[in-house]
């Protein structure tokens, strides 16, 4: 239940959602991000819409207590990455 609302709100802020990429490899729009490939976090590549919706599987279950700890490690961990 939690990771859908988390999943909902993150939608709500997601640009891809509500636009997409014309430019000359693009002509007729990315889809939302769906033909735009990136490389994921298990150095697969993968359209940059469903690596935005995947990104609940780093969430960790609040199906038992959360530590804070566990909350930062992640948010570290997609910063070294993507920064």
């Amino acid at each position: 239940m939690s990771r859908l609302l988390v999943h909902f709100i993150g939608d709500l802020h997601q640009p891809l959602h509500t636009c997409t990429l014309f430019n000359t490899n693009f002509t007729a729009g990315d889809q939302g991000g769906n033909l735009f490939t990136i490389t994921g976090l298990d150095a697969k590549e993968v359209d940059l819409h469903t690596f935005w919706d995947n990104m609940l599987n780093l969430i960790p279950s609040v199906e038992r207590p959360v530590d804070k700890k566990e909350i930062e490690w992640v948010a570290d961990e997609i910063m070294r990455e993507f920064s």
